[in-house]
């Protein structure tokens, strides 16, 4: 985990809640969590839009 969430550029402890659900990763961060997972971001589902 420690590797991971240093080439996400993240904290371990944040690393863990974006896991858990409990934070919702950054659009970079998830990107460079793509290009990790060697996944193409067009790929992920659609997620629904969240309402203020």
């Amino acid at each position: 985990m420690e590797e991971v969430a240093e080439h996400l550029e993240l904290g371990v402890e944040v690393l863990a809640r974006v896991e858990r659900g409990v934070m919702v990763p950054t659009i970079p961060t998830l990107s460079r969590l793509c290009a990790l997972m060697k996944l193409d971001p067009d790929s992920l589902p659609d997620l629904p839009e969240l309402s203020d």
